[in-house]
């Protein structure tokens, strides 16, 4: 429907970028984190999410040339060390520390995929980026299933119908068609730095009330380390004069600066 209504012109850059976010999206950041999720703590998970904006500025600005301000390489040693902290707190636990480093492939994935959409550029209309990132992450999805063997698991979706309604509202309309959706515009609006900051706050805040809610363990390492990626993200926006200024200027790749649209 989105094809025929307003046929894209994409050149072969914004379709490799079109591809890579869907690849990404699909095998890397959505399997990473389902795995990763029955591993670890909900609070380790919650940590994870909240540094995807440092780990997502620190690519753009590879990608695009941009380089890092003083705000930004301090927000990403904070995020290093947090990350640390939850691998040291995880060393005992085998199957938690299978997760955390789970979370650091998915913090990858993630920062790629916002630059891959970013690439793409903005004369792309928005219902054809998620559209077109949909349609290649569920067909990866789709082989990437049939080939471990895992393609009759769908049925288990329709075992209760919680289930099935979790399924369809949460994972279709939620995080797929309204998440990324909204995801997608505000990346090709913002950049990928600012976009991602605020995609991940609330589920930072969501993640560690789901944790303290569940009573999980939290020792002093996990505190820390949370302490630490709050830290993180607050350099990202807290005016301090000796981090610099505050302002982020989006850095659009450069199809979208040769159409003079930047």
């Amino acid at each position: 429907m989105v094809w025929r209504r307003e046929r894209p012109r994409l050149d072969a850059r914004q379709w490799l970028g079109l591809t890579v976010a869907g690849l990404v999206f699909g095998v890397g950041i959505t399997v990473l984190f389902s795995v990763a999720a029955q591993h670890t703590s909900v609070a380790h998970i919650s940590f994870f999410l909240g540094m995807s904006p440092v780990t997502s500025t620190a690519a753009a600005a590879a990608v695009f040339r941009t380089g890092l301000s003083r705000r930004d390489s301090t927000a990403l040693a904070l995020g290093v060390v947090g990350v640390t902290l939850l691998a040291v707190s995880g060393a005992d636990d085998r199957a938690a520390f299978f997760g955390d480093a789970l979370m650091v492939g998915w913090l990858i994935g993630f920062a790629i995929y916002g630059c891959a959409l970013q690439f793409v550029g903005m004369r792309v209309p928005p219902a054809m980026v998620i559209t077109g990132v949909g349609a290649i992450s569920m067909g990866s999805l789709l082989v990437f299933s049939l080939v471990m063997g895992w393609g009759g698991g769908i049925v288990h979706v329709a075992d209760a119908p919680s289930t099935a309604g979790w399924f369809f509202g949460e994972v279709v309309l939620g995080s797929t068609l309204i998440g990324q959706a909204a995801y997608a515009i505000a990346v090709r609006r913002m950049g990928v730095a600012v976009a991602t900051i605020g995609a991940e706050y609330g589920a930072l805040a969501v993640g560690i009330t789901a944790s303290l809610w569940a009573h999980e363990r939290w020792t002093v390492l996990t505190v820390l380390a949370g302490l630490i990626f709050c830290s993180a993200l607050a350099a990202t926006f807290i005016p301090v004069p000796w981090l610099g200024p505050l302002t982020r200027s989006p850095s659009p790749p450069p199809a979208a600066r040769e159409d003079g649209l930047a």
